[in-house]
């Protein structure tokens, strides 16, 4: 019952000879009636039409497609994104044509490291992913300095907050009679396909395999590095806490590693041209590519 609509007081020609209920009465209200004498029937409600809000798949309307056929229909599924330069990032169809270095680079100067919980300013992953390339061996250097470009896309997801979320989906699918493993499963699925589209755009427009394929020695390279990274910017640019002590906790190897030279954070129109800089110094195709794109 809306706002809108009241219950008025109603006759009752006819001695109740029983009291009624919502069993024997579907359409009536249990409780007192205003006058005090018993339940009321409160005036129909008319119900609204059911509307689809956009981007939803629906097999009732014919005009519109269901899925699959309409996953790579973003403009009517609204799965798309405008980029800095205001061009269109399609995250279920994105191809080599789709990627602009501008955008990435602009994209990962403004996307904080930890959300942001950082001493000193915002810490970048566009910054980020020039440290972990400078630690990488130089056959490692490309996938090294692309391996979270994605996130100019997708964000920078924190790992707990992908822990937490693969928790919650494997309890939902455990409500809903399957087993919580599919839940999981169903949820990594979902995330992993939107990075790996980035991905095999990004490094399919400079001519590589993505990071995921790539040879096991330039993946345990890129992993190494970046791991170092996250331990010298965590002891760096995270703020003394509780939560630093429970990481401790957690992954004491990790604060085992050496701690670096001092980090200091970048400003984001800094840290976008640090990072275009060493992209053309690093995979040389993407000068040329970067002057076609301008």
């Amino acid at each position: 019952m809306t706002d809108a609509q009241t219950v008025t007081p109603m006759a009752d020609p006819v001695p109740r000879t029983r009291a009624v209920t919502a069993s024997t009465a579907p359409n009536t209200r249990p409780g007192p009636a205003l006058d005090g004498t018993g339940p009321v029937t409160p005036p129909p409600v008319t119900t609204p039409p059911v509307t689809t809000p956009p981007g939803t798949l629906t097999e009732q309307d014919p005009t519109h497609p269901t899925w699959p056929s309409r996953a790579d229909d973003w403009i009517h599924t609204g799965t798309f994104m405008p980029t800095a330069s205001g061009r269109i990032w399609p995250y279920l169809t994105a191809t080599e044509q789709d990627v602009h270095w501008p955008d990435i680079a602009a994209h990962l100067s403004r996307i904080p490291r930890f959300m942001g919980a950082t001493d000193g300013g915002c810490y970048s992953v566009a910054q980020h992913s020039v440290a972990v390339m400078q630690l990488a061996s130089p056959a490692a250097r490309p996938w090294a300095l692309l391996h979270d470009a994605h996130e100019a896309f997708v964000g920078d997801m924190l790992t707990p907050i992908k822990r937490a979320l693969r928790i919650r989906a494997a309890y939902t699918a455990e409500t809903i009679n399957m087993h919580w493993y599919h839940g999981e499963t169903i949820l990594n699925a979902a995330l992993e396909h939107l990075r790996d589209v980035a991905d095999r755009a990004i490094f399919g427009r400079v001519g590589i395999v993505p990071l995921a394929t790539a040879p096991l020695a330039i993946r345990q390279d890129v992993a190494r590095a970046d791991r170092i990274m996250l331990a010298r910017e965590a002891q760096w640019l995270l703020p003394d806490g509780p939560a630093m002590d429970a990481w401790a906790t957690f992954d004491r190897a990790l604060f085992e590693i050496d701690r670096g030279p001092q980090i200091e954070p970048l400003h984001p129109d800094a840290a976008a041209a640090l990072f275009l800089h060493h992209l053309q110094q690093v995979i040389p195709t993407t000068r040329i590519d970067m002057e076609g794109q301008a």
